[in-house]
């Protein structure tokens, strides 16, 4: 079952705390940011990442973007951010080594490009340039001695940062290995010391050899065939303290943070990451693709952090770090850790239920790493581990430890806004639930900024895409201030009338370094080659529409609502000026009131609208919860719609319908009479028990009347 109607293209939605994964989400209004898009620079070239990375010049009014395509990075003259214009761009084809650039960052007028090896195993190297795109110096990066057991090279420069006092340029070496895995470079960080200017730059490579036969926490993943320690752990992402004395350094195949001491050019410390309960009611997922249903649901699974981009920032003198929690698998030809839970052997003692959870409607086609869960080694597996958390998380460091996850709310919050493409994939429209089985909408990138005194998260969402917005300002508790997402799902994507595919890079510019004079958001995106430029706006409270969680009993003025699993969301004489969603679990009463916007009910839930006034539609997707969907006594401005699956129940019962109703399944019960519909009637489906207890069957219906209405439903 797939919905698709009574929902706008774009829309946002605003602020409510989290408080934590497990504790019930209260409602806050305070005010908050509000993301517009401004200007788009489109290079034309689809799903061939010409538009990765971003970084921004305040001196110049540009942006440098990472075209992978055209091995180039793209220069953008956003000094009207309306309309941004593309200069002449900067190659880094330096050298007969120099292949492509993977990650460029900007300071003080000095762009610093991470380029790879044409022989990827090989160290790579950092290119730097002017702002007018005139070559500085090039150095290697990731030359790392050899000789002693195990020891090899690094590769692959895959991140560049500058620290935030521009005396340091950190490298992320990842050292991926060859397909075959015959050669597993080593992972490293490299040190650009840039105290002496850039024409003398010298570089320290930080390995990972202290670890080489330590004892890691049991969440680390060393896993790699015939792998050192060194060669396993692959750096991702940087992000430094604001004395630029320290560095975070996120190792996403291992599941793992490293802690680098700049000074001294050492590892401090490794952490593992831990692992995610999705058998949670706030970690649920939606876990297939083959079902055809918004199906968030919890599952006996361990999710793997596993951070592709991290940020950091300062509250009351602590250093939290964001991550964007992507996941990510080794998958080559000589080596593969991926499998689906259906081709696994799940040990009987650990899954008893194991022939339905490996269905492929259930847990059957989830992706999980065969390297992980068989825990006493005979050969099934007693726990499965799932790529990624679909979530973003906040840790406070020394030691890394955790402050908040997002548990499943980013899922939840792209169903409401886009149920028709829940969990769509990025290079294709018409997908629905194609991800789902992979790790749902995928947060890769982000950035952090300060706008008049609070701090926010701009979280990149690559498949379905979108930039999810929260106020971090207090670490453990963010607020959620918008969801923006500037796809175009009625378009073609190879046809590059989609709109924005698949963000990647995102950077943050402060008001003070913009051209307008406020804050913008740059985003490249790599599917449909663009960068676009969002503004962020100042929104007060009583400006802007808020949106509240509801898990108990309510009364009140409301601007949007959700309704979500952990006790009745019951809405007694309540107004809600805009839409209610009953997202998977939950349990949505509404008693009398007004709502001047739609009622929705997505599988699993139950929706019970009483002597109400609705001044819109009300939808019932697969409403099978307990009390299905009910509507009785109620006055609706719109149009009616209810489908439900097997067992499901359906009561619409003495109601004033100013549009259409359609009704469609096959349920052991339903009660459709009595009503006054302006508009026609449609029914699809059949009912074994139509209007049960004898009440009469009669509707006054203005419109048409299909003869199935008759045969099934008994009007």
């Amino acid at each position: 079952m797939k919905p698709n109607d009574f929902f706008y293209s774009t829309f946002c939605l605003s602020a409510f705390v989290l408080v934590s994964c497990t504790t019930p989400i209260q409602a806050q209004a305070e005010d908050s940011i509000e993301l517009t898009p401004l200007g788009t620079f489109a290079t034309g070239i689809f799903d061939e990442g010409a538009a990765e990375i971003v970084s921004y010049d305040p001196a110049t009014q540009r942006l440098f973007v990472v075209n992978g395509f055209a091995a180039t990075i793209d220069v953008l003259d956003i000094s009207d951010p309306s309309n941004p214009q593309a200069l002449t761009p900067i190659s880094v084809n330096v050298t007969v080594d120099d292949e492509k650039a993977n990650s460029v960052a900007v300071k003080n007028g000095i762009v610093a490009a991470a380029v790879e090896n044409v022989d990827t195993q090989s160290p790579g190297a950092v290119i730097f340039f002017d702002t007018d795109g005139n070559f500085l110096n090039r150095v290697v990066v990731g030359d790392l001695p050899t000789g002693g057991p195990g020891e090899s090279v690094s590769a692959l420069p895959d991140m560049v940062a500058f620290s935030p006092n521009g005396d340091w340029l950190l490298v992320a070496n990842e050292g991926e290995p060859s397909d075959d895995y015959s050669i597993d470079p080593e992972g490293s960080v490299s040190i650009v010391d840039l105290r002496a200017g850039v024409a003398n730059a010298t570089v320290i490579d930080v390995d990972f050899r202290t670890f080489n036969g330590a004892t890691l926490d049991p969440s680390i993943r060393i896993f790699g065939p015939n792998a050192t320690v060194a060669q396993d752990l692959e750096p991702e992402f940087i992000a430094f303290s604001d004395d630029s004395m320290t560095a975070w350094v996120a190792m996403q195949e291992n599941n793992a943070m490293a802690t680098i001491d700049i000074a001294t050019a050492t590892v401090s410390s490794l952490a593992g990451l831990g692992f995610k309960d999705h058998s949670s009611g706030q970690n649920t997922l939606d876990a297939s693709n083959e079902d055809g249903l918004i199906n968030p649901t919890p599952w006996p699974v361990n999710g793997m952090f596993q951070p592709d981009s991290i940020a950091s920032y300062e509250v009351d003198g602590q250093t939290f770090l964001i991550t964007a929690n992507e996941g990510d698998a080794r998958d080559y030809p000589g080596f593969s850790e991926e499998a689906r839970v259906a081709d696994l052997a799940l040990d009987p003692t650990a899954f008893p239920n194991a022939a339905m959870l490996q269905q492929n409607a259930n847990l059957g086609r989830l992706k999980v790493t065969n390297v992980n869960g068989d825990t006493d080694n005979d050969g099934d597996f007693d726990e499965l581990y799932s790529f990624g958390a679909r979530s973003f998380s906040i840790w406070s460091t020394g030691p890394v430890t955790m402050a908040f996850d997002s548990g499943d709310l980013l899922e939840r919050i792209t169903v409401a806004h886009f149920p028709d493409d829940m969990n769509s994939t990025d290079n294709e429209n018409n997908s629905f639930d194609d991800r789902s089985d992979d790790k749902g909408p995928e947060p890769e990138g982000l950035a952090v900024g300060e706008v008049s005194g609070r701090t926010y998260a701009f979280v990149g969402l690559e498949r379905i895409g979108g930039i999810a917005v929260f106020d971090v300002s207090d670490p453990y508790e963010p607020v959620f201030a918008q969801y923006i997402n500037t796809r175009d799902f009625s378009g073609d994507a190879a046809l590059g009338t989609a709109g924005d595919l698949a963000p990647e890079g995102l950077t943050f510019i402060s008001a003070a370094d913009s051209p307008t004079g406020q804050p913008l958001l740059a985003v490249a995106f790599e599917v449909s080659g663009t960068t676009t430029i969002f503004a962020i706006d100042e929104v007060i409270a009583d400006d802007r529409s808020g949106l509240t969680l509801c898990n108990t009993t309510m009364t009140g003025s409301f601007n949007e609502v959700i309704a979500v699993s952990g006790g009745d969301c019951i809405l007694s004489e309540a107004t809600v000026e805009g839409n209610i969603w009953a997202v998977p679990g939950s349990a949505l009463f509404v008693y009398g009131g007004e709502v001047d916007g739609n009622v929705v009910g997505y599988p699993r839930s139950s929706v019970v609208v009483l002597s109400s006034f609705v001044d819109g539609n009300i939808r019932c997707i697969g409403t099978d919860g307990p009390s299905g969907c009910q509507i009785s006594g109620a006055i609706v401005d719109g149009n009616v719609r209810s489908g439900w699956a097997d067992g499901g129940f359906v009561n619409i019962f003495a109601n004033h319908i100013d549009g259409n109703v359609r009704v469609s399944a096959s349920s052991v019960q339903s009660l459709i009479s009595l009503n006054t519909i302006e508009g026609n009637l449609k029914c699809r489906g059949n009912s074994p028990a139509p209007n049960p207890g004898g009440l009469p069957p009669t509707n006054d219906v203005d419109g048409n009347k299909e003869d199935q209405c008759d045969e099934d439903f008994g009007f």
